[in-house]
């Protein structure tokens, strides 16, 4: 995996949600407080989505067939629901760090088999406009979360071919 382009996407996500964070409530004049008005723009994940739409189409997989909008899932309780975050407490989450409990809710989420890999990278704002992150689990790394995305993606695109 090509760490430059993992970069690019660090670096657009902290330049998306600094301007996102500037120009929040310019037009109706109603700002939201803190850091909500960098997220709430909506387009601060576009460089990983873009890179993952990327990987996805150089596995094989035609692009018509990857939907990065309208995305909206069945839901439980009503016909559909757009989920941007799911939160589950853990007796674990006690007493560690931010950044310790998305280790945790990574590890849970693939031990359990909720989903088959995830990836965890952290970055700070000052360092992430340059694109620099970290990895504080290379089992939860960028690389290992591509290559399985990739090898499953090969898989499906073969299965149909048989």
């Amino acid at each position: 995996m090509d760490k430059h382009r993992v970069e690019q996407a660090v670096r657009f996500f902290w330049e998306t949600r600094t301007q996102q964070q500037q120009a929040q409530g310019r037009t109706s004049g109603r700002r939201d407080s803190g850091n909500r008005r960098a997220v709430t723009g909506g387009r601060h994940l576009d460089g990983f989505a873009n890179l993952l739409v990327d990987l996805l189409c150089e596995s094989g997989l035609p692009r018509e067939a990857i939907h990065t909008t309208a995305t909206t899932l069945p839901g439980y309780f009503r016909p559909t629901k757009d989920w941007d975050l799911v939160v589950t407490a853990f007796e674990e989450f006690r007493d560690s760090s931010y950044a310790r409990r998305y280790e945790l809710f990574c590890e849970r989420l693939v031990r359990e088999r909720l989903y088959d890999r995830a990836c965890l990278l952290l970055s700070e704002q000052e360092s992430g406009l340059q694109g620099v992150y970290r990895e504080p689990n290379q089992g939860f790394g960028f690389t290992a979360f591509a290559t399985s995305l990739c090898a499953h993606t090969t898989a499906y695109i073969a299965s149909f071919r048989k």
